[in-house]
């Protein structure tokens, strides 16, 4: 869900979680099992504006730049090498 919300340009508020990885340096990171960090993120990113356009602006980039079919095939192939001993 967090690639495709990236890909339609829409901000993200986010744990720190190792499956996010990928995608951190494009979101508002709050502390795993925080409300309190939540609502805060939330309320700053819907009050500033320039940094929602900015997080989303890099958010596209990033599923652009690194999230192609491309790179899926490659690593799926490289996957399928490893396992076939190739």
């Amino acid at each position: 869900m967090a690639l495709e919300a990236l890909y339609l340009g829409v901000p993200l508020v986010i744990t720190d979680r190792v499956s996010a990885r990928d995608v951190l340096s494009s979101a508002c990171v709050v502390a795993p099992a925080s409300p309190t960090g939540l609502m805060q993120a939330i309320v700053s990113l819907s009050t500033d504006s320039q940094r929602m356009t900015a997080l989303a602006a890099q958010g596209r980039r990033l599923v652009e730049s690194r999230f192609t079919i491309e790179t899926y095939v490659a690593a799926l192939e490289a996957i399928y090498d490893r396992v076939l001993g190739e």
